[in-house]
């Protein structure tokens, strides 16, 4: 008879035996004691309570985190645009001054082990609230006719005289470009040749706003102010990013080595090339800022920018109706 079956037949008695008599209750033991097999003093104990029988005790070591701190470490992660767990590994000290100030019961207990957890611990706790991808449904174009007609590197395209339609301020302008344009495309298997063009235009712009129309210049002005006085405040002084440092090739695979993670604040104050006064000039602005007011005031001027975008696509389809 097995552990789990004897818990099982003690539990199914426990409460006739509580309600029987003296007689009854040695009438009960002993069969108890047939069936099961422990002695007479140990089902007696179990039947009380006393005793759990064989609980199963949880291996491992003792959970160094509790709940109490996990809480603060997801609501971090949240407030500073779910970064990954080694960039929040070295985010957290930087908060918790600001932190402290807008958190009540935060014990000094809980910041040494917001302090002391590791970057793959965090990663563990966020695991279970990280957004679930799903497959890609991409699919690369059937015909190859763009290999033709753009070749890798413009050296026969002389095009010339051609008119280009350029919007500025809601305006447009046509100019004719007395220089031959040069049309290039990516390499076969190498669709990183332009990561330095626009390497930050998903991070910064699209994942920020998305892929909305802006037709009004009241949204321009929004948007102007928002990247000017909140955004890019946010993103330069408290938003960490990797430096890629050497990659070594392994075989078929590429391994790459980065830095630890670093604000483009603290990368201009360790560069040679900037002087001293505009150093101190960029920390006093960093003393001046603070991140999570920065990131209230970024949802605020979001929410005003997605209100004049809907306002404004609701006016051109009156407009088109009526057309």
């Amino acid at each position: 008879m097995s552990n789990e079956s004897k818990r099982e037949y003690l539990k199914t008695i426990k409460e006739e035996y509580r309600k029987s008599s003296r007689r009854e209750k040695t009438v009960i033991l002993m069969h108890a004691m047939l069936v099961t097999g422990l002695s007479r003093k140990r089902i007696i104990r179990v039947l009380n309570g006393k005793d759990l029988l064989y609980q199963p005790r949880k291996r491992g070591r003792t959970p160094r985190y509790g709940v109490d701190v996990i809480v603060h470490l997801k609501r971090l992660w949240f407030l500073m645009e779910q970064p990954c767990g080694k960039k929040l590994k070295v985010l957290i000290p930087r908060l918790l001054p600001s932190y402290r100030k807008r958190t009540k019961g935060l014990a000094p207990e809980l910041e040494a082990k917001l302090v002391a957890m590791s970057a793959a611990t965090i990663d563990r706790f966020l695991r279970e609230i990280r957004t679930q991808r799903g497959l890609s449904t991409t699919r690369p174009p059937t015909s190859s006719w763009y290999k033709t007609a753009i070749p890798v590197q413009a050296k026969d395209w002389n095009i010339i005289g051609i008119r280009v339609y350029e919007l500025r301020r809601g305006q447009f302008f046509t100019s004719t470009r007395p220089k031959p344009i040069e049309v290039l495309r990516s390499r076969p298997y190498r669709k990183n040749d332009n990561c330095y063009v626009e390497q930050k235009n998903l991070t910064h712009v699209r994942q920020f706003i998305g892929y909305d129309r802006i037709e009004s210049e009241a949204a321009t002005q929004i948007l102007d102010d928002l990247y000017k006085n909140y955004w890019c405040p946010f993103l330069n002084f408290f938003m960490p990013t990797f430096k890629l440092l050497r990659k070594e090739r392994i075989g078929s695979r590429i391994k790459k080595k980065h830095d630890i993670p670093k604000t483009p604040y603290e990368r201009l104050l360790e560069s040679p090339a900037i002087s001293e006064e505009r150093k101190a000039q960029l920390r006093q602005i960093y003393q001046s800022l603070d991140p999570f007011a920065l990131k209230l005031k970024i949802e605020e001027k979001l929410k005003a920018f997605y209100d004049t975008i809907r306002t404004d696509s609701k006016a051109t389809g009156i407009i088109n109706q009526a057309a």
